[in-house]
Formats: structure tokens, sequence, C-alpha cells
């Protein structure tokens, strides 16, 4: 998961010109959509589809916080 949260959090925000609160929105949805076919087809358990699902709702807030601070100027990259 921390891959996912390292995309989610920080790359797509930089590296994305688009990158915007629904953008961001659509793309928790397919990792959310992939994830569950993944389980449907035992590629992954249905106990880490879950887990994903989970950990993605505890974190979108600060998801989205992050693409407003990128938004109006106030992100701060610490590499």
């Amino acid at each position: 998961m921390s891959s996912v949260y390292s995309f989610l959090d920080s790359w797509f925000t930089r590296k994305c010109l688009w990158a915007s609160k629904n953008s961001l929105k659509e793309i928790v949805s397919s990792i959310k959509k992939f994830y569950q076919y993944m389980s449907e087809n035992n590629y992954v358990s249905e106990k880490d589809y879950k887990d994903m699902c989970s950990f993605i709702k505890e974190n979108m807030e600060e998801f989205l916080e992050q693409v407003d601070a990128y938004d109006n100027g106030t992100y701060y990259d610490i590499f």
C-alpha cells in the first residue's frame, strides 16, 4: 500500500498537470475497481482488496488536501 500512498499523496499531484480533486477521485475509483477485479480473479485476496479500500478511505482527505495545496501554491516539497 505504500506505493499507492506515494502515488496518490505526491507523485500524481506533482507530475500530472491535470491533477484536481475530481481527477484524483477518478484515479482512486479506478484503483478500487482494479483491485476488485484482481480479487474476483484470485490475484489478490479479498482481504487485501478490502484493506486497500479501507486504506484509501482513511487517507482520502489527506490526498485531497495535497491537491488543494499544489493548486493554490502552498504545497511544500521536502526534497
